[in-house]
């Protein structure tokens, strides 16, 4: 019973209005001289979350315990040509790099 008439004395203090002060139109040329905010392209998150859930999806097959078929899948990659492999993860690594700036620049 005490606490509920504390929760109204609180209540009742934080909703009461303050009076207005007036600062010259200082916060408002404040508020006007802010930087709009910059917008992400929409397909960014989605990217971003198609990205991670295919790299998290890959970690989790190469490292999944007693399973064959998987692993022997992974054993024929690792007997591709070193040409073909380095263009592989060279292409990732680039998408990945890629994907990494626009993001760096779209929260600047």
């Amino acid at each position: 019973m005490e606490d509920f008439d504390i929760e109204r004395q609180l209540d009742s203090l934080l909703s009461e209005e303050e009076p207005y002060i007036n600062d010259g139109g200082f916060t408002r040329n404040m508020l006007n001289q802010l930087p709009t905010p910059v917008s992400r392209p929409d397909w960014l998150k989605p990217a971003v979350l198609i990205t991670s859930t295919v790299l998290a999806s890959s970690l989790a097959v190469a490292f999944l315990p007693d399973s064959r078929i998987i692993t022997d899948r992974i054993g024929q990659l690792s007997s591709m040509s070193d040409l073909w492999m380095g263009l592989i993860v060279t292409g990732a690594m680039l998408g990945l790099t890629a994907l990494s700036l626009v993001v760096a620049k779209s929260e600047l």
